[in-house]
């Protein structure tokens, strides 16, 4: 592994392999991965440092994505190999900007509860293209009521949720649904032998039975057992794996046969077109789909970022139909709040949220496992927003900007439940881009804010391109923040001779290490190399003055 004590390339995809000089490479294991993108970094309560990205087949917003994690024991200087979290269901290897053969897990957010728990967040797309195709998505949370209960709808091939209500049938509506015992159930309520295992092992490869749908031949099989990874033909008295809910092409019709469907790995070695340059779990639909339609996904450790629990779905607490087709996490940090007034809101977990036109805030008081959302639902800011909260307790939302401008701000003095509709600009340069900004623990009276973003060239375009940290004085009796210094974040990188890295900064993670510097987590180069840096306090001071945009407040 490379380590400078300043650079530690985390996450290398082999798309970038090809044109990075061999000294730029590590020998860490990464699997034969292509891309990797959307960084998000954290500090454990212990002092452990966890780093997450998206993996991912190509590129792009779509495809074979999985979450992927790295931890360091002693502030960065060092990180595990890579671990996978999660291995969503795949029909077919996801190998151009043109396949859509997967469902995908996409954009993580961390956060550290009040308990310790490291709580991780993203978005979770069923099999198509995400935003880029929103011709086929359903205008839903997934989920529909029935006796006051949130039930997840599973749609047949010849139903849909454009066409969910009914009035020919006992609940309602012309779905299935997965109930908390397990079971599907039929439109009109009576329990079927479909079911859905609820304990999943974390396989080498990240959890790769989420979603999959067994038929029950007398007693459920692994209703309270985790299913295999790759199910075996069954026996006469065996349950049946049917496929799995979150693919939906080609789905095959639900009758009263059941057809056993056999998963396998590709690699290389496979046939094409089902050969992949990295071995992939392959499966196929199941007569029942969820709706296209994107959720949140939540895993947890209690390890510090060691083992993940399975994922669970909170898209019923938070999603409205107003959101229609998407309604997702803002990638990077969450914001537990520390410095609250009223302190039965000290603790609280807030995630900055968007969908297409608005963005939201969603919070949790038991350190994620129930949430609610913002009380007029919006706030007024849009794309992918970030929080920082002042020491004495005022909460600042910063938006996405829509081109160099400075951002603009929103801003909560009641632990995040209602939002202002204006506030400060942040007086930085930033492109339409994600940022990542933090503060610091107050010393002597004063509080630190740090900000990483790009700049756009200091000011003068719209590229993302001239990564820095820049520090701000936190101003109380204002609730702003003054820029005091801006360090360029990839000066003096030992890559700085290769002139094809020496502009790009994409997305962002910044937090605050155990031993008293800053890390920082970023796309260095397009939809594959992702670094690791730290830097010392000192060394931040003595920046810049900070870039100015030349349009303000967008």
């Amino acid at each position: 592994m490379i380590n400078n004590n300043r650079d530690i390339p985390l996450f290398i995809g082999d798309n970038v392999k090809k044109v990075l000089p061999s000294r730029f490479i590590t020998d860490d294991n990464m699997k034969n991965t292509p891309s990797f993108r959307i960084p998000s970094l954290i500090t454990a309560k212990d002092g452990t440092v966890i780093a997450a990205a998206d993996r991912a087949s190509t590129g792009m917003d779509w495809g074979k994505i999985d979450i992927a994690v790295r931890i360091s024991t002693d502030n960065g200087d060092s990180f595990s190999e890579m671990n996978i979290l999660t291995n969503c269901p795949t029909r077919k290897p996801v190998k151009s900007e043109n396949d859509t053969g997967s469902a995908f897990a996409i954009d993580p957010v961390m956060t550290v509860c009040e308990n310790g728990d490291i709580l991780l967040m993203f978005d979770f797309w069923p099999e198509c293209k995400g935003l880029h195709d929103r011709s086929i998505l359903e205008n839903t949370n997934g989920y529909v009521e029935i006796g006051g209960m949130n039930y997840l709808a599973l749609f047949d091939a010849n139903t849909d949720f454009e066409h969910v209500r009914s009035k020919d049938t006992a609940t309602g509506y012309s779905c299935h649904t997965l109930r908390g015992d397990g079971f599907v159930y039929d439109p009109n309520g009576n329990r079927t032998n479909f079911y859905m295992p609820r304990k999943h092992l974390c396989y080498e490869d990240g959890y790769g039975t989420m979603g999959d749908l067994y038929y029950a031949v007398g007693e459920p099989d692994y209703l309270d057992n985790p299913p295999p990874l790759i199910p075996k033909e069954p026996g006469e008295l065996d349950d049946i794996y049917v496929g799995n809910i979150y693919l939906n092409v080609a789905q095959p019709p639900l009758n009263e046969k059941n057809y056993f469907v056999q998963k396998y790995v590709a690699d290389e070695n496979t046939e094409e077109p089902f050969d992949s340059a990295y071995p992939v779990l392959l499966t196929k639909p199941a007569p029942l789909r969820a709706a296209i339609t994107s959720f949140i996904w939540c895993m947890r450790s209690c390890d510090n970022g060691r083992t993940w629990s399975t994922p669970y779905d909170i898209n019923a607490y938070v999603k409205r139909p107003q959101d229609e087709g998407f309604f997702g996490v803002a990638p990077g940090n969450g914001l537990r709040l520390r410095y609250q007034k009223n302190a039965r809101y000290n603790g609280r977990i807030l995630v900055p949220v968007y969908n297409l036109n608005a963005a939201a805030v969603i919070y949790s008081d038991d350190n994620g496992l129930s949430w609610y959302r913002n009380e007029k639902e919006y706030i007024r800011l849009v794309g992918e927003n970030q929080l920082f909260e002042f020491a004495d307790g005022f909460i600042t939302a910063v938006s996405r900007p829509t081109w160099v401008s400075t951002p603009r701000t929103v801003f909560s003095t009641d632990g995040g439940y209602s939002w202002s509709n204006n506030g400060e600009v942040l007086k930085i340069a930033c492109v339409h881009c994600q940022k990542a900004i933090i503060t610091l623990p107050p010393v002597g009276g004063k509080q630190y804010v740090i900000a990483s973003h790009s700049t756009g060239h200091f000011g003068k375009d719209d590229s993302r391109s001239a990564g820095v940290i820049t520090v701000g004085l936190a101003k109380m009796r204002s609730h702003t923040v003054k820029w005091i210094s801006e360090i360029n974040a990839k000066e003096r990188a030992y890559y700085s001779d290769f002139h094809d890295l020496d502009d790009f900064f994409a997305y962002s993670s910044i937090t605050a290490l155990a031993d008293g510097s800053i890390g920082l987590l970023y796309e260095a180069l397009p939809s594959g190399y992702i670094l690791f840096r730290k830097f010392s306090m000192d060394e931040l001071f003595i920046g810049s003055k900070p870039a100015k945009a030349k349009k303000s407040g967008s």
